[in-house]
């Protein structure tokens, strides 16, 4: 078969699926007179898309459809148009689920009554609803998912049933004028101040996008701040965090974009997983004594903190904790920490066996990895663009992977006694000249430990 055959061969079976696909579609959807679309939800009911009747200042949801419910309203493309004119959404009772942004883009939305029936409520259903004032949840729902009232922008009232039991991230993001959440009885959550707590006030749950002070101090009594409570807030620069708190979960001040300074005082136990990560203002973090664990990614790419002190109390500092925080010159630990320690502010572990982190913006231009060191973690330098010229001493036995992914490095010696080398170990950097004291690459090297466009020379001794 010819190369030409064999294109036009390709090309037909690809135009082939594109139109079996594009008829499929067409033949699970109905439009009828009014300009309601149809879907087959299973057999026995359907899902409406209201996409043709956005010109029409209110839509009226029909209950059945060739003798069939509808029991869902879905979402094909976005309806945020100037021909959206929509101000009113009536739904009938037997729809239960609200698909994932069944409603974003009607911006003149003012009215909607959510029916009993209602038992989800998808992520960014009401997206930019810039015009919706105030909404009461149906009771039957059972979470407000992630990016719900994404820029309702002047949503300000909002009644929540007690059949809610958790509240995804940036439920509320952008809806800067909602003060007035109102809890049925027997919620799972209380309302004070402007956050979203547990009943007996121990987890923050939600810092309210319209709280627009520049300062917060955590109130006495909180002892978890949740997964993603600040999550996205643009306000906040200085925050602390009281004697009460021994937990901050995982996310809760991800994206905090405007944060700068953030005190831990001494009962926190636990820095969750990309805690503070991408806040890309912070400069300072005071660790308290008394921390035990910083997990993965605890403060992953916060590139203005230019040094961290690492209490004696931390047993555990989790993957890519630090990693580009690409203005970080040292990190430094306590002399009284048994399982860490540091050297010129790399981090090693306390027996000096492991190298861990070297810091993105230390300014030597060469290191030479001491002969103490047996392991260099994986990612230990990602992002390093100030290291030219790497020595490893002889005594390393394990390069783990990625390890020196994403720098500037433009030549490195590796040692015969190094036996293990993994996955993409020096990924990312071409021009590189990587000098080896082994005669050929041994077994334990993966097999993508460099890439493409570097010289790798064999048999050089140092």
């Amino acid at each position: 078969m010819s190369k030409n055959t064999r294109f036009i061969v390709i090309l037909s079976i690809i135009l082939l699926f594109f139109m079996t696909n594009s008829c499929m579609k067409a033949l699970t959807t109905i439009t009828d007179d009014q300009g309601f679309i149809y879907e087959d939800f299973g057999s026995s009911a359907y899902t409406v898309y209201l996409d043709n009747l956005v010109g029409q200042s209110v839509i009226t949801v029909p209950s059945t459809y060739n003798n069939k419910p509808v029991i869902s309203v879905g979402n094909y493309v976005n309806h945020e148009s100037p021909t959206n004119i929509t101000t009113e959404i009536i739904l009938p009772e037997g729809i239960e689920y609200i698909s994932d942004k069944a409603f974003a883009g009607f911006t003149l939305l003012t009215t909607i009554e959510l029916p009993k029936s209602i038992t989800r409520i998808g992520s960014y259903a009401f997206h930019n609803c810039t015009s919706l004032t105030h909404l009461t949840l149906p009771e039957g729902i059972t979470r407000i998912e992630t990016n719900t009232f994404l820029g309702c922008i002047n949503l300000e009232e909002l009644t929540i049933p007690k059949s809610v039991i958790a509240i995804d991230k940036d439920a509320f993001k952008e809806c800067y004028k909602l003060i007035s959440l109102y809890f049925d009885e027997g919620s799972p959550f209380s309302l004070s101040e402007g956050v979203i707590y547990n009943l007996d006030h121990t987890i923050l749950i939600y810092y309210l996008p319209s709280n627009l002070a520049l300062s917060y101090e955590i109130i006495p009594g909180v002892i978890t701040i949740g997964q993603w409570a600040f999550t996205g807030n643009d306000t906040l620069t200085s925050i602390t965090i009281g004697n009460d708190v021994t937990t901050i979960d995982d996310f809760a001040f991800h994206r905090t974009i405007s944060l700068v300074d953030v005190t831990i005082e001494s009962s926190v136990e636990v820095i969750g997983h990309n805690a503070f990560s991408n806040c890309e203002n912070l400069e300072e973090i005071h660790l308290n004594e008394g921390l035990k664990t910083i997990e993965d990614n605890a403060f992953y790419m916060c590139p203005k903190i230019e040094t961290i002190f690492i209490p004696s109390s931390v047993t555990f500092i989790g993957f890519k904790a630090f990693n580009y925080c690409t203005n970080m010159t040292s990190i430094l630990v306590s002399p009284q920490n048994p399982y860490y320690t540091s050297i010129d502010g790399v981090l090693y572990s306390n027996n000096l066996q492991t190298l861990i982190y070297y810091p993105s913006s230390k300014t030597n231009s060469s290191f030479t990895v001491p002969s103490h060191v047996r392991i260099i973690k994986a990612n230990a330098f990602e992002a390093c663009y100030t290291i030219r010229y790497l020595y490893i001493s002889s005594g390393v036995t394990t390069i783990e992977q990625e390890a020196f992914i994403y720098n500037a490095i433009l030549k490195v010696y590796i040692p015969d006694t190094v036996h293990t080398i993994g996955f993409e170990a020096f990924y990312g950097q071409t021009g590189v000249t990587i000098y080896c004291e082994a005669e050929a690459k041994p077994s334990g090297w993966n097999e993508r430990w460099y890439m493409n466009g570097q010289t790798i020379l064999w048999g050089i001794e140092q």
